[in-house]
């Protein structure tokens, strides 16, 4: 066992000269040795070269750590002198070995090994008096001694046998060890921490780079797309003034055409007769005075489409406004395809699946910015409007986290949307099925997954309403055959079903579904041809309605929605009809602005009404009704 003195222990001047030349000389030895170390040392590990591999630059490197290089560095360079180098086509084993860097590495090992044998064999002896056994130990100076050093500077200390010092020392030097094994182990858990820690950052970080790429990937096909649309309505709006133009140009020219023949005539007549006809006078006088009036207010002005961006859904684009050229009140109606007295009407869509075209629009709904969203049903997706009638963007209706990725977007990863509502965040609820379950499903505006709710397989359609108010999710659901039976749903946001509405009052088979402010259910009923009225806490109020041909009846009720004066709209699907009611059921009046079949209905935040048919495929507008 090893123990340290201070030089102050040490005698004689001859002795402490000695020391000091020695000591000094293991310094210089010391020094040489470290930089041939040094340089005998890998700069990438810092240790001594392991199969030392020469790189065309002629740095050397251990082969492992140039095989871990090459396998994160591209292009490849020295890691020294960064010159670009390219690996044979063995790779890193068959580049040149550096024999003579290996043989000296080889040497210096044994070098090392063959200096801890011998100093572990010298240890016992005396580094004062060579030759001389350390035998005894001094209580005083805490030092090993031999014979001699007893004689020479520690006469009179206490002192005892080496052996009996390292054993008195032993338990104090176990403890020491013991409390070391705690710092190392303490430590060691520490870098386990690291560890886990750097693996979660690197987690992290490739699932937010994913997240990124298919965030800007979406963001770029909703860009091009809405680029596309509004390309074509700049275009489809040039062509309507340009043809107004035309047609003015070639009136114009006609005129001028009119009157230049009359003015060569009578020029040629003057000049062949020396006179004039009364005619010619007369026609001329007629021609100047139709002409002349027009003439002297100039060309009507063109005013050009202007491209006025407003703020909508990311990604931020505008819509196209366009003030159209003035037209004779003639051509204006005409144009318009209504007097002017009429209500203002917009109608959008067509059969299809390109965007803006729809495969029967069975849901409708509108958020609190006035941005329209339909579930296209036959289309597998929602595609989002304004109220103008101007595509927006569009998303499909997946229903796994999978089915974002267009590499695996297929049928199997998307639902037929059945109905669309808003919540209070402003996100969409879909509810729908593919061939193997049935869903209501959360969206963003954008169409990312947020919430998914596994409904009970019924092969019967669903429809969905959101009570923004308590923030409750109200599905229909109809089971059971031949006698069906219907209850509504109520779920919260995170899918706990909270109670079922309905089931004592036999509803055979519920329709659409929706929720005013206060918390009144309204529900069409299919078979019954009615609707049924809910109280907040789930009992039955009153039902109106009803098979028949007076005021007020109805053949297959649809959509469903309340307005700001709690009047109740529905969609009679049987009768081709939107029927107006008060909030206690009475008949007001019939809304025969709506051609096709109406399917679903939602009113916009400044009362517009909004109508899908799924006979043309198309949703009207009603800003009055």
């Amino acid at each position: 066992m090893d123990f340290d003195w201070g030089w102050d222990c040490h005698v004689h001047v001859g002795n402490r000269f000695k020391v000091k030349v020695t000591k000094i000389m293991a310094a210089m030895s010391q020094s040489l040795g470290e930089q041939i170390h040094e340089e005998l040392s890998c700069s990438i590990c810092l240790e001594l070269f392991t199969r030392p591999k020469v790189l065309p630059c002629q740095h050397t490197f251990c082969q492992d750590c140039l095989k871990d290089h090459v396998e994160v560095r591209t292009p490849l360079e020295c890691p020294n002198c960064r010159q670009p180098f390219s690996l044979p086509s063995g790779g890193v084993t068959v580049l040149p070995d550096n024999y003579l860097v290996a043989s000296l590495c080889e040497r210096i090992i044994k070098q090392s090994f063959s200096d801890d044998k011998q100093k572990f064999k010298s240890s016992d002896q005396c580094n004062f008096h060579p030759g001389e056994q350390l035998s005894l130990y001094c209580e005083e100076c805490n030092v090993p001694l031999c014979v001699t050093c007893l004689d020479e500077a520690h006469r009179g200390h206490g002192t005892m046998s080496l052996k009996r010092a390292s054993q008195e020392r032993r338990s104090s030097v176990q403890t020491l060890v013991g409390e070391g094994r705690d710092v190392v182990e303490t430590y060691c858990s520490l870098l386990r921490d690291l560890r886990d820690k750097e693996k979660f950052l690197a987690e992290q970080k490739k699932l937010t780079e994913s997240s990124i790429t298919v965030a800007f990937d979406e963001t770029v096909q909703t860009l091009t797309e809405n680029k596309n649309g509004l390309m074509s309505k700049v275009e489809q709006r040039y062509m309507l003034n340009l043809e107004t133009i035309q047609s003015q140009r070639d009136d114009i020219l006609s005129k001028v055409a009119e009157m230049s023949a009359a003015c060569d005539h009578a020029e040629q007549t003057m000049q062949q007769r020396g006179r004039t006809s009364f005619d010619q006078e007369i026609g001329l006088n007629r021609l100047v005075g139709k002409y002349k009036g027009t003439a002297d207010q100039g060309p009507k002005e063109a005013k050009v489409a202007v491209f006025q961006c407003v703020e909508v859904m990311v990604p931020p684009l505008g819509f196209v406004t366009v003030q159209f050229i003035s037209l004779p009140e003639s051509q204006r109606s005409e144009a318009m395809g209504h007097d002017q007295g009429q209500p203002k009407i917009v109608k959008f869509g067509g059969k299809g699946s390109d965007q803006g075209k729809f495969d029967r629009p069975h849901g409708i709904a509108v958020s609190n910015n006035s941005l329209v969203y339909v579930s296209d049903y036959g289309n597998e997706r929602i595609q989002c409007f304004n109220l103008q009638g101007t595509f927006l963007h569009q998303f499909p209706t997946v229903v796994s986290e999978q089915g974002i990725f267009k590499s695996l977007m297929s049928a199997k990863h998307r639902m037929k949307p059945e109905d669309v509502s808003m919540d209070r965040d402003g996100n969409l609820w879909v509810v729908g099925s593919d061939r193997a379950a049935e869903y209501a499903v959360r969206y963003t505006p954008k169409g990312k997954l947020l919430t998914k709710i596994d409904l009970k397989r019924t092969g019967r359609q669903r429809k969905i309403s959101v009570d923004t108010i308590r923030n409750n999710i109200i599905v229909t659901e109809t089971s059971g055959s031949p006698s069906p039976q219907g209850v509504l749903c109520v779920y919260r946001p995170d899918g706990t079903l909270e109670r079922t509405v309905g089931g004592s009052t036999k509803m055979e088979r519920p329709e659409y579904v929706a929720v005013n402010k206060g918390g009144h259910i309204f529900v069409s009923h299919f078979m019954d041809s009615c609707v049924y009225v809910y109280r907040e806490d789930g009992h039955l109020q009153s039902i109106f309605g009803g098979e028949g041909s007076g005021e007020g009846r109805m053949k297959y009720p649809g959509g469903i929605c309340t307005d700001s004066s709690g009047n109740i709209i529905v969609a009679d699907k049987g009768y081709k009809t939107v029927t107006v009611f008060d909030k206690s059921g009475n008949f007001l009046r019939y809304i025969t602005s709506v051609v096709g079949r109406p399917v679903a209905v939602a009113m916009a935040p400044k009362g517009q009404l909004l109508v899908t048919d799924d006979i043309y495929n198309t949703v009207t507008i009603l800003h009055t009704y």
